[in-house]
């Protein structure tokens, strides 16, 4: 596991939320609404990641694209939130996000469990590639130890300390977690959205 920590500086290179798509994936916002999330790098397959697009509508004004129905459950790719496994590479300008990037850069290695008040072990809940998923709400409880047992590697969280700094973070308050079983074959991949 390694965290993640959102920096101020707009970028459209590395490790990211936001800001420039990358090149050569543009055909990917041309889906009606659709929304470039971020870029992340697959840990265990240096100089490859994967980006996110969604086309969820957060402010509930399209039903058919509406967030809520969709939050505390696995969902597959679909035509509301998918990911493009691409190779490392440097950005160019292209079609901005609708939210100001923000850098993410990657923390030391740590613990994936840090201490509680009574003296246990709890899963990390902020940001993070890879690690152990951290789930709070009820409906996820029996779902996410499912997807471990199937073979699903957890890839990425962004939690609930790093959402609130985002402008349009579109499951803000929120966490979204995403796994794969193979990493990289975006057919395989799964996500949770946590409110």
């Amino acid at each position: 596991m390694r965290p993640l920590t959102i920096l101020g500086s707009d970028t459209s290179v590395g490790c990211r939320i936001g800001g420039i798509c990358p090149l050569g994936l543009e055909s990917h916002l041309g889906r009606p609404n659709g929304q470039y999330f971020g870029t992340f790098p697959l840990l265990a397959q240096i100089g490859t990641e994967f980006s996110l697009f969604h086309r969820f509508d957060p402010a509930g004004h399209d039903p058919a694209r509406d967030l809520i129905p969709f939050n505390n459950q696995i969902l597959e790719p679909s035509d509301l939130i998918w990911v493009v496994v691409h190779p490392s590479s440097v950005r160019a300008p292209a079609s901005p996000s609708s939210f100001r990037g923000r850098a993410l850069a990657l923390g030391p290695e740590s613990a994936d469990d840090v201490d509680d008040a009574c003296g246990g072990l709890m899963r990390y809940s902020g940001n993070k590639l890879g690690g152990l998923c951290y789930f709070e709400r009820y409906q996820v409880a029996d779902d996410v130890p499912s997807l471990e047992r199937e073979g699903f590697e957890h890839l990425l969280q962004i939690g609930m300390e790093g959402c609130g700094v985002i402008d349009g973070f579109p499951w803000d308050p929120g966490t979204l977690n995403v796994w794969a079983r193979n990493a990289s074959d975006s057919r395989t991949y799964r996500f949770c959205v946590q409110q």
